[in-house]
């Protein structure tokens, strides 16, 4: 299946960066909700693949895995990434002209810091949760592969004793007899 970008999407994206502070005020996650939400349900855009897409960059910015939407999503980066920083140079600017009233500017940036640094650790824990069901299913294919006799070996990666259930202990036996 070939993979068309929605226009759409780019278009809703766009209509939610006219707001002054979207970039700054909203986490990516909210953003891609509020223009879903803008588009029909056959053009959304789930963030999860987006993410996972995202975290497959080199330090370079290349992608190290194939995907049909890496342009997209590349393209919703890049212009993301650049809403952001007009807006917080807009912002800094409003700071650097305001005689008074200049801590409200501060608030905003400090809460946008503090929500960019809880998605990236919800991002690398979500990683870190796939990883960990990635090796779990490698030891599930060596195990299966193998036999039995190997499961406490290979389907106990993290250093804990396989504990067989009685219906795996009768199997087992079975096979043995």
């Amino acid at each position: 299946m070939d993979f068309t970008p929605q226009p759409t999407f780019l278009l809703a994206l766009k209509e939610i960066m006219k707001n002054d502070v979207a970039a700054i005020a909203f986490t990516q996650q909210e953003i891609f909700f509020l223009a879903n939400d803008l588009c029909p349900e056959d053009q959304y855009v789930r963030y999860g693949a987006y993410l996972k897409f995202m975290d497959s960059l080199d330090a370079y910015g290349e992608p190290t895995i194939e995907h049909e939407q890496a342009e997209f999503f590349i393209e919703i980066n890049d212009y993301l990434q650049a809403q952001k920083i007009k807006q917080k140079m807009a912002m800094f600017q409003g700071i650097v002209d305001a005689e008074k009233d200049w801590r409200r500017f501060q608030w905003l940036l400090q809460w946008q810091e503090k929500q960019e640094r809880q998605n990236n650790a919800q991002t690398r824990q979500l990683a870190k949760v796939e990883k960990e069901k990635q090796q779990a299913l490698d030891a599930l294919a060596k195990f299966t592969e193998l036999g039995t006799d190997v499961l406490p070996s290979v389907a106990a990666p993290s250093g804990k004793d396989y504990q067989p259930s009685y219906h795996e202990h009768q199997q087992h036996l079975s096979k043995v007899q």
